[in-house]
């Protein structure tokens, strides 16, 4: 599957759970968990990144979600402490972009989805 079909995929989900995954995110960041929320999309059984928050057989999605930090990227070394502040720089508005980390076997991106769909991808 190309990367242009996986992006198609996830913004098929993010009609459906985007709703839930805003209310997680605003969660973490009001609870000051963090200001850095990222959703891993992924279709593995298990995976030792975050925590399982939908899973695609429950709910009828073709991606699974966790729900990560910023500071659990940089813990286990996705992020490395050099480059932190850059990536604080790229990461968009929470309060408007989901920041998802697309786990596939072939590659590992960050990609940041508008919870408003009409609004570009980036």
């Amino acid at each position: 599957m190309s990367y242009q079909e996986k992006l198609f995929k996830l913004r098929e989900d993010v009609k459906i759970v985007g709703p839930y995954l805003k209310q997680v995110s605003e969660e973490i960041r009001t609870q000051k968990v963090s200001k850095y929320p990222i959703f891993i999309v992924h279709q593995e059984k298990a995976i030792r990144l975050g925590k399982m928050i939908l899973d695609k057989e429950n709910s009828r999605t073709y991606w699974s979600y966790n729900a990560s930090l910023l500071e659990e990227f940089v813990q286990k070394n996705f992020v490395a402490e050099n480059n932190l502040e850059e990536f604080k720089k790229v990461y968009k508005s929470p309060d408007e972009y989901m920041c998802f980390f697309l786990l596939t076997p072939e590659d590992m991106n960050f990609v940041f989805c508008p919870f408003d769909m009409n609004k570009e991808w980036g």
